[in-house]
Parts: C-alpha cells; structure tokens; sequence
C-alpha cells in the first residue's frame, strides 16, 4: 500500500436539526430533519425543511396517529470548513504550502423554531453554534460556543426563561485550559461550577475536573427560572426540568473532549405516557491534523 506521510487536515463539522424515537405505545422515528456534514476536505453543507414540507413526505405519512406529537414551523442547518488564508490554501495547490500547517475554521450552526410536542412543550426558537480554530498541530483547537440562543419555552402555558453564558467556555476554548481553572482556579470554581456535571463523590483531597471517558459533561445555561406563575407539578434542578406524566427536558448540554465538542440545545427524555426520546438543535466540531 503506498505511503502518503503528507500532513493534511481532516475537517469534521455536524449540524443536526430535529430527530426523535418514540418507543411506546407504539414505535415511532421521526427521522432527523436538517442534516449537515462536512466531508474530509471541508467545504460547506446545508440544509433547510418547513412543516408543510415534512408533511408532504413520506417520514410523515408512516408516523400515523403520532404524526402530529411533535411539530415544527422550520430547521436550518449548516457546517462550513475552509483555512482561513486563502492566499496559502491556493499555494497548497502548487505544493508550495503543506495542508496541514495552515490554519482552519470550522463552524457548525442549527435552529429551529415552532417545537411544540404533546401540545405541552413549546419553544419558538432554538440555536446551537459552534465555532472551532486550528492554529497549529499537536495542538488543542480552541471551539468556542457562538450565537446559542432559546426563546419563547412554556410548559402546559407556564412560560421559562432560559438564560445562557457562553463567555465560560468562550474564555476557556480548550480541555487544557478548562481542566486547569477548574482545578486550580478557586475563584473560577466557585463561579462556574453550576456549569459542570460533577461525577462522583470523589476520594482524592485535591479537586479534580469531571472527566469520563475522555469527556466533560457541561451546559451553557447559567439558570431557569419560571416567568409570571410556576408549573405546579414541575421541578427545576440545574439544566433540566422534570415534568410528571411528560418527562426530562434537557437543555444546553455540552460535551467537550480534547480535540472536539458537541453542544445539543434541547433533549427529552419522553416517560409515561410515552417513552422515547428527543434532540433538537445539536451541532459537533472538532479539529485535528495526520499524521501529526
């Protein structure tokens, strides 16, 4: 098999919009509206469906009496990759640039407006965005959270503001740095770990980072609270709201390992009196170079 030890940059951006499972009564997939992905050498991929499109569609059709469990007014979707010096991108043509020495951007976006599911969630707009630079090899490409945003959330017509903070990991753009003000930042600690999903007791005297499996589990928002009257049945606790007779609902996780991240706006956990599962609005980036 021929070698090729060429240093070149393998591009990876994902945007997805608005997919869900429904495991009972009856199994239902609503497949996933608004996909978009980038191929090795980057470029740009989008997307776009509204309601009476997907309703025109045969994924709708074979949904039968739960066509209508989940509705949407419109998904957009897009990845775009590129390097950022034009002028040495097209010398790399010529071989008088090598690929993977040039810096890259990739960013990866989804939105999506008019949810509304068992007639009891409703959100009017939901963004996920993602925004992921790669400066130098053997380095951790910072990926910072851009343009996230939701609005209009109401459960059984009690309305939630969902507030944001992207500046934490906007600031802190890669694992290293974000595992070390966690670790040894007592003002950062005290500050932002609401953000972080801490696993375990922990035995060891010295704080350590919440990592699993090559991930840390964070969200962007910083509060939910009620506007005007409570829901009297549902409960608040951190990024997730618990709705008796409806479910777990999920909002602004976000997963960062050390070359990459994925940000999803909204998850469900759907239970009793259906059980399945819900994403909407969710993007995935990372940058890395081979061989090195």
């Amino acid at each position: 098999m021929p070698s090729d030890s060429i240093s070149r940059f393998l591009f990876r951006g994902n945007a997805a919009g608005l997919g869900a499972r429904l495991r009972r009564p009856v199994d239902a997939i609503w497949k996933m509206q608004g996909t978009s992905t980038l191929p090795t050498i980057g470029g740009v991929s989008e997307s776009s469906v509204s309601w009476a499109e997907f309703q025109k569609s045969k994924d709708y059709k074979q949904l039968g009496e739960f066509r209508d469990y989940i509705r949407f007014d419109s998904v957009h979707t897009e990845a775009r990759g590129d390097f950022v010096d034009q002028q040495a991108a097209l010398a790399m043509t010529f071989g008088k640039a090598e690929e993977g020495k040039i810096a890259t951007q990739t960013t990866v976006a989804s939105t999506v407006t008019g949810l509304v599911v068992a007639n009891r969630l409703k959100i009017a707009s939901a963004t996920a965005g993602l925004v992921a630079d790669y400066p130098k090899p053997r380095q951790q490409p910072p990926i910072r959270p851009v343009g996230n945003a939701i609005a209009g959330v109401s459960i059984d017509g009690h309305e939630l503001a969902i507030e944001l903070n992207e500046k934490v990991f906007v600031e802190k753009a890669t694992l290293r740095d974000l595992t070390s003000a966690y670790e040894r930042d007592d003002a950062f600690y005290r500050k932002h770990r609401r953000h972080f999903v801490e696993i375990g007791a922990g035995k060891s005297l010295k704080r350590r980072a919440p990592l699993a499996r090559g991930y840390i589990y964070c969200t962007v928002v910083s509060r939910i609270r009620w506007v005007g009257d409570p829901h009297p049945d549902a409960k608040i606790q951190d990024n997730m709201v618990t709705v008796p007779e409806f479910g777990r609902i999920y909002f602004g996780e976000l997963l960062i390992s050390e070359y990459a991240r994925r940000l999803s706006m909204l998850r469900i956990k759907l239970g009793s009196p259906e059980g399945g599962d819900l994403c909407m609005a969710e993007v995935e980036t990372n940058g890395s170079t081979w061989p090195d």
